[in-house]
């Protein structure tokens, strides 16, 4: 019942395992993981909310009875953090002064600081008005149903919470945002998880191979 990636997950934490058997403590005579090949992946979903919808959903989360999830739904839309992070992240965390959040740990393992945005800004003050006097975290559990509801109620489909974080990604790209920042930004190690949204941008390499050489013709007259 497992998905092509996830088998292939296991058979590489496995084969690890038998290669250092043999290697290290002579515990094996070989690895019987070497002779199962890889399964190919699917490719690598990338979903994002066009401008209308994008509209339509904050609106539907703005007017559901949960009032925890419009300011919960924004912040994943404008930081690009995982559902996880959001849950823990606490108020000790969040500067309105200096319009900043932290999630001190990922999912990476990293800590990421992020940009409170003008809108932002003023649905966490909103939520903090109303926040709990036991439970120092801003949001807590997330208001699962109340999503779903949202979802139907703005039109959306075909959308997953997960998808925000993409859609915020999606976001940097078109704005220009360089590699190395969308990896800060989304608290990533590697640049592999960057290139899937490469795709999205395809003119900013034409105009900077264009501004290139530009520059060169200029600089041989």
């Amino acid at each position: 019942g497992l998905s092509p990636a996830s088998r292939n997950r296991y058979k590489a934490a496995l084969s690890r395992v038998f290669t250092v058997a043999r290697h290290r403590w002579q515990w094996a005579s070989s690895n019987p993981l070497s002779s199962i090949q890889r399964e190919q992946e699917p490719q690598v979903r990338v979903r994002w909310l066009s401008d209308d919808e994008r509209t339509a959903l904050l609106g539907a989360c703005s007017a559901s009875r949960a009032k925890s999830l419009y300011p919960f739904v924004l912040t994943a839309l404008r930081t690009g953090a995982r559902q996880g992070s959001i849950e823990q992240l606490m108020w000790r965390d969040v500067d309105f002064e200096r319009r900043e959040l932290v999630f001190q740990k990922t999912k990476a393992g990293l800590r990421v600081r992020s940009h409170i945005s003008a809108d932002l800004l003023e649905a966490l003050r909103v939520w903090g008005r109303v926040r709990s006097i036991s439970d120092h975290r801003v949001f807590g559990s997330f208001p699962r149903t109340a999503w779903r509801t949202a979802l139907r109620d703005s039109g959306v489909r075909n959308f997953r919470f997960h998808d925000l974080r993409h859609t915020c990604a999606s976001y940097m790209v078109q704005a220009g945002a360089t590699p190395s920042q969308i990896m800060e930004q989304l608290g990533l190690k590697t640049m592999q998880i960057v290139t899937k949204y490469a795709h999205l941008a395809p003119g900013h390499s034409d105009a900077l191979l264009e501004r290139i050489s530009n520059e060169q013709t200029r600089e041989g007259r």
